[in-house]
């Protein structure tokens, strides 16, 4: 298990709290599935309520990561924000994940000395690397993106997709990177492992395909 901070602190010595926060450049999504309070079954319906967040308010995800057990989203903005600045994108950010019907962790939502897992390191717990399922060159200018959020709140949120119905392909650059697969999936290797020794050492790999066809 390997974590990282998602802003930058004033005092090192003063340690991970919401006091000592400087700046940010990211809003994020804490997305668990699996769990007997979670929305999503598993890692691909979580994926889909991701695409049905971003047809519905177009606001496209930056980075999508498999967390081990469920997807850490985030959406870049193009410079670094102040904590005050940032607490109010992160709380109407929040609102519009409500109503639009993304299921994230609201503990995660607004707190900006949050961690989430590193890419490339171990769900112990699981056995699955955490991985990067898809990352696009998206920014979002802080002053816009708070307008853009605020016009939603309050609005009619669209009906989620059926976990069943298919999500349309929507950028054809995309679907040439992905190659033989057409955009239709993510890919990345999936390594189950077990401790030998007191540390985590891989004893299976298969390549796993989830569907991201309409991310973008």
């Amino acid at each position: 298990n390997a974590y990282m901070a998602l802003g930058s602190f004033r005092d090192p010595l003063a340690g991970r709290k919401q006091t000592n926060a400087l700046a940010f450049r990211c809003l994020w999504a804490d997305i668990d599935a699996g769990k007997k309070d979670s929305t999503y079954a598993n890692v691909s319906e979580a994926l889909a309520g991701v695409i049905q967040f971003r047809r519905a308010t177009g606001f496209v995800p930056s980075i999508v990561v498999s967390s081990g057990m469920g997807l850490h989203a985030y959406w870049q903005l193009s410079h670094d924000v102040d904590i005050p600045t940032w607490k109010t994108l992160a709380a109407t950010f929040h609102k519009v994940c409500t109503e639009y019907k993304l299921d994230i962790d609201s503990t995660r939502a607004e707190d900006c000395a949050s961690i989430l897992r590193l890419p490339g390191t171990v769900h112990v717990k699981s056995g699955n690397i955490v991985g990067v399922l898809y990352d696009a060159p998206v920014q979002y200018n802080p002053d816009d993106f708070l307008r853009l959020m605020q016009d939603k709140v309050g609005s009619v949120a669209a009906k989620p997709i059926p976990m069943s119905a298919p999500v349309q392909v929507s950028n054809p650059a995309f679907d040439a990177e992905m190659g033989p697969m057409q955009g239709q999936y993510a890919r990345y290797v999936l390594c189950k492992t077990k401790k030998q020794q007191g540390f985590p050492t891989v004893v299976r790999t298969e390549t796993v395909a989830y569907p991201v066809k309409g991310i973008l």
